[in-house]
């Protein structure tokens, strides 16, 4: 799961992650939901969603266990209507490359036995970065930058380190989300986690800014994940409060996003 050009970081640790904490309830009452993971790159290939169910709190999650093989689903981009088919894990296709458009809508219809869901995204254009800086006071060390705000997206950051073009090591979480704003083009600020002082000491001068835009209903299941984690598993048990944008019989995100990625001076 982790596309650490993106979809590990947002699938594995922001997105679709399965967070391990102390406290487990398990005196939750089971119920069967459908779970959908999409996730939408602008200027990219479609990689799929991925329909699972989730299983009872005794039950340890596999994916064979939880795969859905038989569901009708479709997504539409306001004038085509294209059909998914299972691949494999649970993952849906079109049956040709789709290549996802930027500043566009897309909805995905799902139908399994008598569960319908329903989600709708916003896939934003990749985010314009300016002032991007390395931040060390010798103790700590982040970087930090500013972008471009479009009204109706919402915005992350991590650190990454390539060297000669190849990805080494990305941050698995970011620091906050940009703060909230209609005003077009408003320059916001942004920063990354901590950098570990190994990574400073050992790639300065390879240290880049990757920033995320994001449908901003990003916001609540970001805000709500990361406060209401009840059970080990959001995605196997269906614990916890958290703000999905999968409606009807499902839960999950079906979600769009652009990036950028910036060098720190």
């Amino acid at each position: 799961m982790k596309l650490l050009n993106l979809s590990i970081l947002l699938f594995t640790i922001i997105i679709f992650g399965c967070e391990k904490i102390d406290v487990i309830e398990t005196n939750l009452p089971y119920e069967e939901k459908v779970v959908v993971q999409g996730l939408l790159e602008g200027y990219q290939v479609f990689q799929g969603v991925t329909f699972t169910k989730t299983l009872p709190l005794i039950e340890t999650f596999t994916i064979e266990k939880a795969e859905l093989k038989d569901v009708v689903c479709y997504i539409k981009d306001g004038v085509r209507v294209i059909p998914l088919k299972y691949s494999s894990k649970g993952v849906y296709k079109p049956l040709i490359n789709l290549q996802i458009e930027g500043n566009k809508e897309y909805e995905l219809f799902g139908k399994w036995k008598d569960r319908n869901v329903y989600a709708k995204t916003f896939v934003p254009s990749n985010p314009g970065v300016t002032n991007v800086f390395l931040i060390d006071d010798g103790t700590t060390a982040y970087i930090k930058g500013e972008v471009f705000n479009k009204p109706g997206q919402v915005y992350g950051a991590t650190w990454a380190v390539y060297e000669n073009n190849l990805l080494i090591k990305e941050a698995e979480e970011m620091y906050a989300l940009s703060k909230e704003s209609d005003k077009e083009n408003e320059k916001l600020q942004l920063r990354t986690i901590t950098i570990p002082r190994d990574i400073i000491n050992t790639f300065k001068g390879k240290l880049y800014i990757r920033v995320y835009s994001f449908d901003e209903k990003f916001r609540d299941y970001f805000k709500t994940k990361k406060f209401n984690q009840p059970i080990e598993d959001t995605f196997t048990q269906a614990g916890g409060n958290i703000e999905w944008n999968v409606y009807g019989d499902g839960i999950g995100m079906f979600l769009g996003i652009g990036r950028s990625l910036v060098l720190a001076k």
